[in-house]
């Protein structure tokens, strides 16, 4: 069976053709699979707190208090 299928010539593209893209989804795949929010760095608890009140989200006790609490 397997000698009836590589004596066709197209057979040998669409195999060719079929390993390559496999290798690229795969390549693809493990490249970006870890990423979470692409190239940012990842923020630390007291920086997302800073951000926090400097919108005006927590007040300034609050933002103490968090921030004692983490350091």
């Amino acid at each position: 069976m397997m000698k009836q299928f590589f004596m066709y010539p197209y057979n040998w593209l669409i195999l060719v053709v079929g390993v390559v893209l496999l290798t690229v989804a795969i390549f693809y795949l493990i490249r970006f699979s870890g990423r979470q929010g692409g190239d940012r760095p990842e923020r630390s608890p007291l920086d997302i707190v800073k951000e926090r009140y400097a919108r005006g989200e927590i007040g300034r006790e609050e933002f103490e208090r968090i921030k004692k609490d983490l350091e």
